[in-house]
């Protein structure tokens, strides 16, 4: 209920108030409000029916600190008003999931001089709370928020090279590989602003730069187009015009998987299989070379396999967390056999594709001895199986081909399987 702040204090304590924005909440509720509505109905907010409704203050960065502030003024019969500058039933919503407010004020003044303006208005002796010092963005929040750590997956784009056994168009691959890690940074930036809410249901994710409000949504926005731009830059620059076509490609279904695909049963995991083959086709298109059809076939039911793991894994995070759905997901607890199962599937048969590929007549043209290339079939096998077995046990990142980059199992099967490519090249 709306009120002044005189008529809010009343009692003979005196009393805490709690700005909402940027003290209570770490980041501009206009902008999270505006946001998560796009988020939620992408399609209404292009036909201009985005509907920005309350957020309740379990899905916003509220600041720990200032809430055991609230807590301690409580205990020690304090009023504690909640006050705004902005929508006044945000505010409500707020005060009335916390608990922890006596009144609400809305319409709060702005300016240099806010701090003191409150005090004054809220009675003697009244104590408002302001941004802590040192608050401001953090240059490491933003390097976190780019998940530099993700770049690994587009080594990728150097697979063509090494298959075709051609170093010439190095250069070339390691200029897309730049334009693609930046563009791909852009992306998760776009992400994690259009996944805030169910990152912050999440038990890893809630702490990720846009999630814990260490980076503001404004702020994201911006570092998504420079990273574009720098995108850009580097692919006009440095790589053949086929290739940018291609990253054009990869950020038009990025984005449709952020803001739509991810939600659509089935149709996320063979996007996201889509989103890794698409690397591999980048790096053949920086380097001028004809892509194989064997490893078109082998890299998108590995990929499909990978991509099942993923969700394989939160899947299992929702059993341990006995929940039975997860925000912005369109899977439940029930489909974790279904889940485990495509990704067995899909694993044995990119084996399968590699086994036909060994017995096909475009091996020798490459291969000295290719029948040393039997035996990364087991190799992979195994690999797979217990990719699956470690997500069964709980134990898998929330990217599968990030943990693989960390996983000492996983890079000593990378070693042995790069010694036999090598023995079957050399003879």
């Amino acid at each position: 209920m709306e009120q002044g702040l005189a008529e809010a204090e009343t009692g003979e304590s005196a009393a805490l108030v709690v700005p909402l924005e940027g003290v209570l909440c770490r980041t501009s509720l206009a902008t999270e409000r505006l946001v998560q509505g796009v988020a939620a109905d992408p399609l209404g907010a292009l036909a201009g029916r985005s509907r920005r409704r309350p957020l309740p203050p379990e899905v916003l960065p509220l600041d720990g600190g200032v809430l055991e502030r609230v807590r301690a003024a409580r205990a020690e019969g304090r009023r504690t008003i909640l006050v705004t500058a902005a929508d006044e039933v945000q505010a409500q919503v707020v005060a009335d999931g916390l608990g922890l407010f006596d009144a609400v004020v809305a319409d709060a003044p702005e300016g240099a001089s806010r701090v003191a303006r409150l005090a004054e208005a809220a009675g003697p002796g009244a104590e408002v709370l302001s941004a802590r010092a040192g608050a401001g963005l953090s240059p490491g929040a933003v390097v976190r928020a780019m998940r530099p750590h993700q770049w690994s997956k587009n080594l990728l784009i150097f697979l063509p090279l090494l298959a075709a056994h051609d170093v010439s168009g190095i250069g070339a691959a390691f200029a897309a590989f730049v334009a693609f890690s930046l563009t791909a940074s852009s992306v998760y930036v776009l992400n994690d602003i259009a996944d805030l809410a169910a990152d912050r249901a999440h038990p890893r994710k809630r702490h990720r730069p846009f999630a814990a409000g260490e980076v503001s949504v404004g702020t994201g926005l911006a570092i998504a187009a420079a990273l574009l731009a720098l995108a850009a830059a580097v692919a006009l620059a440095f790589t053949p015009p086929v290739f940018s076509l291609v990253l054009v490609l990869y950020y038009a279904v990025t984005f449709a998987y952020s803001f739509w695909l991810k939600r659509k049963l089935v149709i996320d995991v063979i996007t996201l299989a889509g989103l890794y083959t698409i690397r591999i086709v980048a790096g053949a298109a920086a380097c001028a070379i004809a892509l194989s059809p064997w490893m078109l076939g082998f890299s998108m039911f590995l990929f499909l396999a990978l991509a099942a793991v993923k969700r394989q894994a939160e899947l299992v995070d929702m059993l341990a967390e006995g929940k039975e759905e997860r925000a912005g997901r369109g899977y439940v607890p029930d489909d974790l056999p279904v889940i485990r199962a495509m990704a067995l599937a899909a694993g044995y048969a990119a084996v399968l594709v590699f086994a036909l590929y060994v017995s096909s007549r475009e091996v020798t043209a490459l291969y000295t001895r290719p029948e040393a290339l039997w035996l990364v079939c087991p190799l992979l096998l195994y690999w797979i199986s217990r990719m699956v077995m470690v997500t069964h046990r709980g134990r898998m990142d929330d990217d599968p081909i990030v943990f693989a980059a960390t996983d000492k199992v996983s890079l000593a099967v990378v070693v042995v399987g790069a010694a036999i490519f090598v023995g079957a090249s050399l003879g």
